[in-house]
């Protein structure tokens, strides 16, 4: 079994349990620590991309109130898709999916498949478009 150096084996085999206490420690202090700056980020930058995708930042320049003219462009124009915009998408997805299969399973010749794509890829498009679009109602 070569998991790591000989040295670190060695290292780990040897730990006392006050070192395997302080290596946890240490180690979950730094993932909370990682964590916590990624949420706190996480808002801001969304809200700076959001009103950036719904022609906000570009449609506020100059104006006398630029965080009230945001929140109207983000509230009036989304970014998200609607409904419909991901039923579409969602068949696009499907139509991709049949025409995969069906250069495999028939005798369809190859310039019709998509072979950019893998098929599990594929799957999980349809998938995560089909969630989205469930989730919209």
């Amino acid at each position: 079994d070569d998991l790591g150096s000989k040295v670190k084996r060695e290292e780990v085999k040897t730990r006392s349990f006050p070192g395997f206490i302080k290596l946890y420690t240490v180690k979950s202090f730094s993932a909370a620590t990682l964590f916590g700056v990624y949420e706190t980020a996480r808002k801001p930058i969304t809200n700076v991309i959001l009103n950036f995708l719904s022609g906000g930042i570009d449609g506020c320049l100059g104006s006398n109130d630029f965080n009230l003219c945001l929140e109207t462009y983000f509230v009036d124009n989304p970014a998200e898709a609607d409904a419909g915009a991901k039923l579409r998408s969602l068949a696009v997805t499907t139509v991709n999916v049949y025409d995969r299969f069906s250069g495999v399973f028939s005798n369809v010749s190859a310039d019709i498949v998509n072979t950019n794509v893998d098929t599990p890829e594929l799957i999980r498009s349809w998938a995560v478009q089909l969630y989205s679009l469930i989730g919209q109602f």
